[in-house]
């Protein structure tokens, strides 16, 4: 083998390492980038105004109008579109694939879906009132997408699934 012919397996090697390199890096950087917006996510729904909005949803009544969820919550509806705007934001990011929907589904798919089912009359109406369906489609898109995937997947609760997990 002459020095010309080794130079260009040499050559052919090197590329093919600086492309297994470089796709190693990608999946690294991905799996980081993944697990950097789960964080921001925790961090995002673990506040204190998140959790009185949660408290402030689950006590408030079924299939109201709109007119109705303001006057029972009165004061409180800011506190509501404090945890709208952020669940809103997440459906987007789970539409852009910034956030994986299962994740977002095992960790917040109760909230989401409390929220959508206590709130959506409040948001049709809104919408029909203002000409404008955008209003609350993210959270609705999201939480139409968790319950599919709940149906689909048949998914039980974590305590049922993995009673028998072990470390």
């Amino acid at each position: 083998m002459d020095l010309s012919t080794f130079l260009n397996i040499l050559n052919t090697v090197a590329i093919i390492a600086a492309g297994i390199f470089a796709a190693v890096q990608l999946l690294q950087l991905k799996k980081q980038r993944s697990r950097e917006s789960a964080l921001q996510m925790l961090n995002s729904v673990q506040t204190l105004e998140f959790i009185e909005a949660l408290n402030i949803i689950y006590n408030l009544s079924e299939d109201l109008t709109k007119k109705e969820i303001e006057d029972e919550l009165g004061d409180k509806l800011s506190n509501v579109l404090v945890m709208f705007v952020k669940l809103e934001s997440l459906g987007l990011l789970v539409f852009k694939r910034e956030i994986k929907l299962d994740l977002v589904a095992d960790f917040m798919r109760g909230p989401i879906i409390l929220f959508w089912n206590k709130m959506k009359n409040y948001f049709i109406e809104t919408r029909e009132l203002n000409n404008d369906e955008n209003f609350g489609e993210w959270v609705q898109w999201l939480a139409e997408r968790i319950e599919k995937e709940l149906t689909t997947k048949n998914k039980k609760p974590a305590h049922l699934i993995y009673q028998n997990w072990k470390e």
